[in-house]
């Protein structure tokens, strides 16, 4: 018999007559029972879905029974299909019997096959897939239970990503005229799927339509602003980018698309070793993991019981269908640690994606918003290990199809089952059979063959637990002459024989015996590991606590591995399994030695860090080192590079050691380590690690009264509150910075926090207030004889006397600090700054080798953050020269790079200057789009320059498009605001657009605002 669920009920016998039970409840309960083949469904369960919010009746159970008994009657020899267990019912059937999972097994083989380069293959499984539907919805005609409603929407999710996948492969069958007419109708009843208007700009621009191709971008641009008020995503803006400049690539496939500087992450850790048993448990993950959408498999049980090693090893070998990487992250839910918060799990994976610091957003919606963005289209997959609770998980699950989940966690996290129709896969104990294996592939095969029933009681010892049985097998690996007996024999010595078999007591019993059996060497080691508060430790970090050298200690190290208390989760670097991590530290809490290695190893942390930063940050303010952690760094670091590279290895355990220093002490290594974090922290922006660092280590501060550290602490706080934008808040904590350094005397800290406070100034439209504050930077570096620090100051007042219109000054200033300073990271900016200068002054030529002077330069030294800035610029110059075309391929460059790397304020400038180059070429409705757009993304706390040039740009658009009414208010506000901020330049714009207006009028103030613009 076959079953339809894809449009209408339908049961058709193998002759083809078709089935029709007659009541709408018996109709109901197959498509329940279909909708969860081969499972058995309980009784009351049942009840719940088929009465759904109604009042149960009395009789529901008894009409279930007569339900059941009149389908099986209605479906003849095949009513024995349904079957019932204990107080359920299964119906049971093979997958090609139903229609909606032949048509998930053959949409997971066409996605297969599209991954694997093999477009026809994809193609023709899809459309077969596509084919079996029979109409618009799942069960047509029946009202469903609420229960199954997320099970419906996946499948009606998987269908249009089959139609999608489907489309794309067939575009690159050389199909692009066919799929253009069929994405014209599907994009109308979807308007908001990024991914079909995608393939709709690429069919047309195959086809040779790239004007269509165009305006498939613009058209979705404006639903989606319509719709949700949003941007495209970077999918579309990098297609529209790529059509623009006529990309060859794009004349063929070229698979997903995707940003070449970003790597595929690779996460996974090792796997274990000796992985023995789970086969069954390891094919249904494999399975859940292989269904179409976006599966979501949840592993749970005890702790020890295998479920990190169960997820990892499916992982490994699911990895090759996940080409666009794997991510691994440890959630702490059941560890010693702080479970880790949404928001942090959130920018880990975010960053693990391509994301800078400045586009993660410090809200939970709006980064799990993103993270769902990236994964849009891409096929990841994540294992979210140890996690505490569904709240803790639901954020970071995919929801996309082609991605999908593994969780493991000791709770069963049923409402993230029950919101993401999510497989369970609760994890029990070894079978005595499975146990007998793997202590054979650890201890040895004659070991156990010569005693199997001493094997068996160490197996129950150990309660069948994974954990506890490597540990066990490995200490007898260690020690060849013992037999089973004599290590039961010590067990039972060490009064370990009556352990109930609990999953923690079983682990704390193999554990202890292991421990007592080291040396002593490899004993220290272990006890001195428990006082390690990050997530992982190098070989160079364990030598300091073992105060020997970094090859001795990795005997020591391996030692540890080969009994299974540690794993080299990565190259020289150590990790400890929860319940052995609890166990080091109780240890370490019993040894005396455990205060002075915990000193000794945050000591080692504060040195290291202080030669890295040195290294890769030479000119930045810091703390001037303390006796205690003076430069007596063992490690050195050749260049600036392999110096970032030990710091963001070592970052997480750096900020754990913060604010574990905050809480226990000693206070000074929190603020001490959280300066030179700073450092690290400026050109990267991490916010929640940079926030997080400076509260804590202000806090330390403040409850010391050390006002050193506080002056520190105070600047680092004021760096987040200007990367967020906060700029009240920026300025309230720089006024203090310089009020405690200045009692203090630290003129470096001083003359950093007036830079600072000048460039937040110039964010908040205030070119007096900030000119006056780079002024008595640039004289308290000059004083300090700080070389860099005195020229960074005068390239950022550059700034300010531009917008009081003083070019010249600015180019002089730019000059002096050229010519003046080493070559440092700044450089760049102060070329930038003065080819704008010269911009303004209508000296292109200069301005446009100045510019690209600037662009190379920040290319060669990596400062990505600069390159949108240099465009932006670029676009301007060429926009005034007259090079119209040129000027909107670079501005619109430096709208996409901004947008994506999430540098806000750039992102409008580069708006602006986009729409100003659009009224040039004639097409003011597009002007008009840009300027408004960015009016929309600018805050009250950007600057009023921007808003302003917006402004005169919108005002100028309006005018092309005869709309002079609102053309003169835009630009008669602009004006009266540049006056009040003394924007000279913008005030002289803002008058040659209202001349312009009152002359098409005909209006004699046209000749006044002539004037005026001449006199500025």
């Amino acid at each position: 018999m076959r079953f339809g669920l894809l449009g209408p009920l339908s049961l058709r016998t193998p002759e083809g007559r078709a089935i029709r039970p007659a009541r709408r409840k018996e109709r109901q309960l197959l498509a329940i029972l279909l909708m969860r083949a081969n499972r058995f469904v309980g009784v009351d369960d049942l009840l719940g879905l088929l009465w759904d919010a109604e009042c149960v009746p009395v009789s529901a159970q008894a009409n279930l029974q007569t339900y059941v008994a009149h389908c099986r009657r209605a479906m003849g020899d095949d009513g024995a299909r349904i079957e019932t267990g204990e107080r359920s019912y299964r119906l049971r059937a093979d997958p090609g019997d139903i229609d909606h999972l032949a048509f998930e097994d053959l949409v997971s083989r066409g996605f297969q096959a599209s991954a694997a380069g093999d477009p026809a293959q994809a193609a023709r499984l899809l459309d077969e897939a596509l084919g079996l539907w029979r109409g618009d919805t799942v069960a047509e005609g029946l009202v469903l239970p609420v229960d199954l409603q997320p099970e419906l929407n996946r499948l009606t999710e998987l269908r249009l990503s089959a139609q999608a996948e489907s489309l794309a492969a067939r575009l690159d069958l050389g199909q692009a005229r066919e799929v253009a007419a069929e994405l014209v109708p599907l994009i109308g009843r979807e308007p908001l799927r990024e991914r079909l208007w995608e393939l709709l700009m690429l069919a047309r621009y195959r086809d040779g339509r790239q004007a269509d191709a165009l305006a498939a971008y613009e058209e979705a641009r404006a639903r989606l602003d319509q719709e949700l008020g949003v941007l495209p995503g970077a999918g579309l803006r990098d297609l529209h980018q790529r059509i623009l400049r006529a990309d060859p690539a794009l004349a063929v496939s070229s698979g997903p698309m995707r940003n070449a500087s970003t790597p595929v992450p690779r996460q996974l850790p090792r796997e274990a070793t000796a992985f023995t048993g789970r086969r069954t448990e390891a094919d249904q993950v494999l399975a859940a993991l292989s269904r179409p959408g976006s599966p979501v498999v949840v592993i749970d049980g005890l702790g020890g019981v295998g479920k990190t090693s169960l997820a990892v090893h499916a992982a490994h070998r699911i990895a090759d269908r996940f080409p666009d990487g794997q991510l691994y992250l440890d959630l702490h839910g059941y560890s010693d640690a702080t479970p880790m918060p949404p928001i942090e799990a959130l920018t880990r994976l975010l960053r693990s994606l391509g994301a800078t610091g400045d586009q993660v957003p410090d809200d939970v919606a709006e980064a799990t918003g993103q993270l769902r963005t990236r994964l849009s289209g891409q096929r990841v997959l994540l294992v979210l290990d140890n996690a505490g609770s569904a709240d803790q998980v639901v954020p970071l699950l995919p929801v996309s199809p082609g991605s999908a989940a593994v969780v493991t966690s000791r709770d069963r996290l049923g409402s993230v089952l029950a919101r993401h129709g999510g497989v369970r896969l609760p994890l029990v104990e070894l079978s005595p059979a499975e146990a007998q294996t793997l202590l054979t592939e650890i201890a040895g095969a004659d070991r156990v063959a010569a005693d199997p029933a001493g094997a068996a009681e160490l197996a129950r010892l150990c309660g069948h637990l994974p954990l506890a049985l490597r540990v066990a097998a490995a200490n007898l690996a260690l020690h060849p002459t013992w037999s089973v007996e004599h290590y039961l024999g010590l067990l039972r010595e060490g009064s370990l024989a009556a352990l109930a078999v609990d999953g923690d007591a079983a682990v704390r019993a193999t554990l202890h015996l292991s421990y007592t059996r080291l040396d002593p060497a490899a004993g220290r080691l272990f006890r001195l590991l428990g006082v390690v508060v990050g997530p992982d430790v190098s070989a160079d970090a364990a030598a300091v606590l073992a105060e020997s050298g970094t090859p001795g200690v990795r005997t020591l190290l391996d030692r540890l591995c080969a009994a299974n208390l540690l794993q080299e989760s990565s190259p020289h670097r150590y990790s400890m399994h929860d319940l052995v991590r609890e166990y080091a530290r109780e240890l370490a809490t019993e040894d005396p030695e455990s205060a002075y290695a915990r000193e000794r190893l945050a000591g080692w942390y504060v040195t290291v860090s202080a030669a890295a930063v040195r290294t890769a940050y030479p000119i930045t303010q810091r703390l001037p080192d303390a006796g205690e952690w003076a430069d007596r760094s063992p490690l050195a670091f050749a260049d600036l590079p392999a110096a970032q590279i030990w710091l963001d290895a070592e970052l997480p355990n750096l900020v754990a050691l913060v604010h574990d220093a905050a809480e226990r002490g000693p206070r000074p290594l929190a603020w001490r380590l959280g300066d030179l974090l700073r450092c690290h922290f400026l050109p990267r922006a991490p916010i929640l690690e940079w926030r997080a660092v400076a509260v804590a280590a202000l806090a330390a501060a403040e409850q010391e009264a050390d006002r050193w550290g506080e002056a520190s602490a105070c600047l680092s706080l004021a760096g987040v509150a200007r990367r967020q934008a906060r700029y009240a808040e920026a300025v309230e904590i720089l006024h203090r910075t310089i009020s405690v350094a200045g009692e203090i005397g630290w003129l470096n800290c001083q003359a950093a926090a007036y830079n600072n406070l000048g460039v937040v100034h110039l964010e908040l439209t205030r070119p007096q207030e900030a000119s006056a504050a780079l002024r008595t930077a640039a004289e308290l570096f000059r004083q300090l004889g700080d070389e860099p620090g005195e020229a960074l100051a005068l390239g950022n007042l550059g700034g300010p006397y531009q917008d009081l219109g003083l070019l010249r000054e600015s180019i002089q200033l730019a000059r002096r600090e050229l010519s003046s300073a080493p070559k440092t990271p700044h450089m760049g900016n102060s070329l930038s700054n003065m080819a704008s200068s010269h911009r303004m002054l209508g000296e292109y030529d200069v301005a446009l080798a100045q510019a690209q002077d600037a662009l190379d330069q920040a290319y060669a030294g990596g400062n990505n953050w600069s390159v949108p800035t240099v465009l932006e610029v670029l676009a301007s110059i060429h926009r005034d020269r007259g090079d119209l075309a040129t000027a909107q391929e670079q501005a619109q460059q430096a709208v996409t790079l901004a947008t994506d790397r999430g540098y806000g304020r750039t992102a409008v400038e580069s708006r602006v200057t986009l729409g100003t180059i659009l009224a040039m070429r004639g097409d003011y409705a597009a002007a008009v789009e840009e300027h408004e757009r960015a009016l929309t993304l600018l805050s009250g706390a950007h600057s009023a320059r921007v808003r302003l040039l917006a402004l005169v740009g919108l005002a100028e658009a309006y005018r092309g498009l005869g709309r002079y009414a609102e053309a003169r208010s835009r630009a008669e506000e602009a004006l009266a605001d540049a006056r009040r901020h003394q924007l000279r330049l913008v005030e002289a714009d803002a008058a040659k657009v209202l001349a312009r207006i009152h002359a098409d009028l005909g209006e004699p103030a046209a000749a006044e605002y002539r004037r005026l613009q001449e006199k500025i």
